[in-house]
């Protein structure tokens, strides 16, 4: 629901699930809703304290790829409170895992999304400063997948590279906007 932009219902499920006892995996999915509402709703201080309440769980607990969706709220969050130290070691992981399977495509859109993302958040409004949100969506837009959604977060990635460079298109920027509301993506879209 987070994900697709329900954040109100999102938000009462989280309530729902506070009074109850959760296992490390649930607690990483509960807080990567609530991080994920925090990040969207610019709220850097509940993101603060989502981090603070599930940086330990996300550090003792092995990280897998059905999670990383999970994943993904946290370490955007971590690496926009500026804990990239402490994400580095997940995402170490979460490449392993991928390169032990072969690279598949939809894994490798996946990671290099995560990828993507994480470094954006620390971009500045330099273009040294963009250099590693540029090179990892460059790697994401020479992927080749089959699925709407790795399409759409590939061509997404792809524009986002072009406009961090200073060329903005705005028809391929509408075209990949277009491509991630489909996918269900909308605040990735916004």
């Amino acid at each position: 629901r987070m994900r697709a932009g329900r954040y109100d219902t999102a938000q009462s499920e989280l309530r729902r699930v506070a009074k109850l006892p959760l296992s490390g995996r649930d607690r990483i999915l509960a807080a990567a809703v609530a991080a994920g509402i925090a990040r969207r709703s610019g709220d850097i201080a509940q993101l603060r304290d989502t981090w603070a309440g599930v940086e330990q769980v996300l550090a003792r607990r092995t990280v897998e790829l059905f999670q990383v969706e999970a994943v993904e709220e946290l370490v955007v969050a971590a690496a926009r409170l500026r804990q990239r130290q402490r994400i580095a070691p997940v995402l170490d992981q979460l490449t392993a895992i991928v390169d032990r399977l072969g690279r598949p495509a939809a894994w490798s859109v996946t990671l290099g999304w995560v990828t993507f993302a994480v470094a954006l958040a620390g971009a500045e409004d330099t273009t040294a400063g963009n250099e590693p949100a540029i090179a990892a969506a460059g790697e994401l837009a020479g992927l080749d997948t089959g699925g709407a959604r790795q399409r759409a977060q590939c061509q997404a990635a792809g524009c986002w590279a072009e406009v961090l460079r200073g060329h903005i298109d705005a028809d391929a920027v509408l075209a990949a906007t277009e491509a991630l509301l489909a996918a269900q993506l909308p605040w990735e879209a916004s």
